[in-house]
């Protein structure tokens, strides 16, 4: 489906336009209000603030694995995209190393962090009828953190994932 929604489009520049207009409109900036954030924490309560609880732990997780982020990256530590790296960091870890501890690792952080205010996410985006394309992107995004946490938690040996 999502692959059909991209290939309406006659080239890659409006494409492009199509998508930064409605990036825009649903996660930066709108008269409305956004309609849904990208940072975990504004999912805490209504009018959570956007440096909240999950920003501090997501904080508090990334020094402990000794990575810092860098000087010119400006979003909160609970931002999706920073989610999604450390995800990455944690299956990178446990691949290339084959250790079954950050296999756990990340199988818990998609499950028990991402995959709740992910949902939640991907809820408000629904409604969107104007590009289907960050709501099918965030439907995938759902379906991926649930395999890692459901599928992923119960491999025995991290070394098995190289041969499916």
């Amino acid at each position: 489906e999502l692959m059909a929604y991209v290939k309406k489009f006659p080239d890659g520049a409006s494409l492009y336009e199509h998508l930064e207009s409605a990036y825009v409109r649903l996660f930066v900036n709108t008269l409305e209000g956004i309609s849904a954030p990208l940072n975990q924490s504004c999912y805490e309560a209504p009018d959570a603030p956007v440096m909240g609880p999950p920003a501090v732990a997501m904080k508090e997780r990334l020094i402990s694995a000794g990575l810092i982020m860098g000087e010119n990256i400006h979003e909160p530590p609970d931002h999706l995209s920073i989610q999604l790296e450390y995800l990455y960091f944690l299956l990178d870890k446990a691949l290339k190393r084959e250790n079954r501890g950050a296999l756990t690792e990340a199988s818990t952080f998609a499950g028990d962090i991402m995959s709740p205010w992910v949902s939640i996410f991907r809820d408000k985006l629904s409604a969107e009828t104007n590009c289907r394309f960050y709501p099918l992107c965030a439907s995938a995004l759902c379906a991926m953190l649930n395999f890692i946490s459901v599928t992923l938690a119960g491999e025995k040996d991290p070394a098995e994932l190289h041969e499916s």
